[in-house]
């Protein structure tokens, strides 16, 4: 009762932080939104590496670490003068407003009811996202750890921090899942904003924000998973956002210089480099993100302040990198690998060959990975699609394997295949390509037209925040199956706001392509939100939720709760089981990392965790993937060897857990 009861004031101080700092430096409702989303992730991120430097990552020390922020912050922002609130024109809501606005509040119950309901079950999420949580909750810290898996430590930790805090606080799951969903409401608002800085009308923004919130794979992650993607979209959203209004500084100009004017692109300008930072504190791939920072830089106003805006642009990224908590992950990468990115291996694993036949290939997979019709229910008509598809990779060559994908497990092959069903992108997917080129093509006839002192519009900015960051994903990311449906999320969203504006533009003073427009968008919206309520009735059966604690689920059920586990685990090891989070999280589990056996380690280990059980998830060695594997053969035996240790046999795995005498 006391950690909801320091929850709730914890959530408290957030939110009302929060709103302060958007209503005091946000001019228009989108500024607000956006300011709020940054403050609250600052908030949360400081508090927690602060309380972590005295490990004092409890309900407790992160409540004081909160007030300490507030007490610090107040009387600095009671010294800047606020920004006078621009009047924003009311306008009134017609029935499609509101039936659009209806869709996207159904799809966030779909997705919330889904969270609501749906253990943490996906294989990402137990084997690190909600994992890396689970022990910042028993070491009393965000700080690295020692690990089996790198992800846990050397990965930043933006989106872990919404779903730890309630983890922590309240020792609960279910709170912690939805602080994770609240992701997908960020992004459908962030949409809307985006799509309305950009110049939409408030049904075209509605429309944008409708089929990024229905989208099938945005649904499936907000709703059944705990991944760090959603987060980053937000973020990007913010960067996009960011970047249209220190782009629109010049167009209000005109041909004077006006003070309020490069003032506004200045602080636009830091607040774009802001956000970037926190994407990239999600996920490291937005550092694609950074070239729209060096557009400002020399298009955002007057050659006179570029300096300022480059200025702005270096302050906003190392602000946000100490304001994100990125500058821990960057440290603690550079101390244990000598890199910032941390395990060379691991690095290089994940990039591709930087051949001519790999960008080729990748170029040729990307719009076909893109080709979605929301349902084909004519199994014909799908299997032709399909047959067309690969006979295009075929006619290309490019259908042959890159290297590593004769893996099936990872990185896997990728083939070309259509669904009776969407399940990646549906028609937003094949909106994509068109609307960043549309950006493309809108940028290149406005320098032309305003050439020599360039001034570009709201779509052309949105689309250089995404297209880097696309292209980075597609040509320097290597491809993993299917993966890429969740890796392109942040710049799908920014590209259907641009390219729901681009069919605006098109069907304006056409009633009969409108009403296309809108049957197409009901079309998308439709199935998905059909396919993932039908499926939380699915996930909840018995088989179901038996199988989120696999593969420990015999291991889990022959200890008491309170174990103290040694676990000695391989590198992709599903460990979030261990810590039983539907009892409380009341297990204890210390990797032994990747260490080789070693008998005075493993009495130090012991001693200083209080081990009560060692687990083994293999009888012979621990597969580290990029860093080989170590046989523990010998650390078996030095553990059986021990005084009153006890072997627990196990039912239907080759798995090895010993009982040591309580300490």
């Amino acid at each position: 009762m006391l950690g909801w009861l320091l929850f709730l004031a914890s959530a408290a101080l957030l939110a009302g932080s929060s709103l302060v700092v958007a209503r005091r430096r946000g001019a228009h409702a989108g500024d607000r939104f956006f300011l709020g989303l940054l403050a609250a992730a600052a908030h949360l991120a400081l508090a927690s590496v602060l309380c972590s430097l005295f490990h004092a990552y409890t309900p407790v020390g992160l409540l004081v670490a909160q007030a300490a922020i507030v007490a610090v912050a107040a009387p600095i922002a009671r010294r800047i003068r606020p920004i006078e609130p621009a009047s924003d024109p009311a306008t009134p809501w017609r029935p499609l407003d509101l039936a659009l606005a209806l869709g996207i509040a159904v799809a966030l119950g779909v997705s919330l009811a889904a969270q609501l309901c749906v253990p943490v079950a996906g294989w990402d999420e137990r084997m690190y996202n909600a994992s890396r949580p689970a022990y910042w909750l028993q070491y009393r810290s965000v700080l690295p750890y020692v690990t089996h898996n790198d992800r846990q430590v050397t990965f930043p930790f933006g989106a872990e921090l919404w779903l730890g805090w309630p983890m922590m606080m309240t020792r609960t799951e279910w709170p912690a899942r939805l602080a994770s969903w609240l992701a997908h409401p960020a992004g459908a608002l962030g949409v809307f904003w985006l799509a309305q800085a950009i110049g939409s009308a408030r049904r075209t923004a509605l429309a944008a924000s409708l089929l990024v919130a229905t989208t099938p794979t945005i649904m499936l992650n907000a709703g059944f998973g705990q991944k760090q993607d959603l987060w980053n979209a937000a973020y990007v959203l913010a960067a996009a956002y960011w970047a249209v209004r220190a782009g629109a500084a010049p167009r209000r100009m005109g041909t004077g210089t006006r003070p309020a004017e490069t003032r506004d692109a200045t602080r636009h300008t830091l607040l774009a480099a802001v956000s970037i930072a926190f994407a990239v504190n999600v996920k490291i791939t937005s550092l694609a993100c950074v070239p729209v920072l060096g557009m400002l830089v020399v298009l955002a106003g007057t050659w006179r302040e570029a300096r300022r805006r480059a200025l702005a642009a270096a302050i906003g990224l190392l602000a946000g990198v100490l304001l994100s908590g990125l500058v821990v992950t960057l440290a603690s990468n550079v101390r244990a690998y000598g890199h910032p990115l941390g395990n060379p291996r691991l690095s290089a694993l994940g990039k591709p060959d930087l051949s001519l036949q790999q960008a080729w290939t990748h170029a040729v997979r990307a719009p076909l990975f893109l080709v979605e019709f929301p349902e084909i229910p004519i199994e014909s008509a799908r299997r032709s699609l399909e047959r067309a598809g690969r006979s295009v990779l075929a006619a290309l060559r490019a259908d042959a394997p890159l290297r590593l994908e004769g893996d099936p497990v990872w990185p896997g092959r990728f083939e070309f295949t259509v669904a009776g069903t969407a399940w990646r992108y549906s028609l937003g997917g094949m909106l994509m390509l068109p609307a960043l080129a549309w950006a493309v093509a809108c940028g290149l006839r406005e320098v032309r037209r305003t050439w020599p002192r360039v001034m570009l519009s709201g779509p052309v900015w949105a689309g250089a925040t995404a297209l880097p960051l696309f292209l980075g994903l597609v040509f320097l990311v290597r491809w993993m199956g299917g993966a890429a449906e969740r890796y392109w999320i942040g710049a799908y969203a920014v590209s259907v706001a641009v390219g729901v504006e681009m069919l605006a533009r098109a069907t304006r003073g056409r009633p009969g392509a409108r009403a296309l427009t809108v049957a197409a968008l009901v079309w998308a919206a439709y199935p998905p939100l059909i396919t993932y309520a039908r499926r939380i009735d699915w996930a909840t059966t018995k088989e179901r939720l038996a199988a989120v604690d696999e593969p420990f689920a015999a291991a889990v059920g022959a200890m008491p709760a309170g174990a103290r586990i040694l676990a000695v685990l391989s590198q992709s090891a599903r460990d979030y089981p261990l810590f039983r989070p539907r009892d409380g999280y009341p297990n204890y589990v210390a990797s032994w990392g990747k260490e080789k056996p070693d008998r005075d380690r493993l009495r130090r280990l012991i001693e200083r965790h209080r081990i009560t059980h060692v687990l083994f998830g293999h009888p012979q060695a621990i597969g580290l993937h990029w860093d080989g594997g170590v046989s523990i053969i010998p650390l078996v035996e030095f553990v059986r060897a021990l005084p009153g240790a006890r072997q627990v046999p196990l039912q239907g795995t080759d798995q090895l857990l010993f009982e040591l005498p309580v300490p």
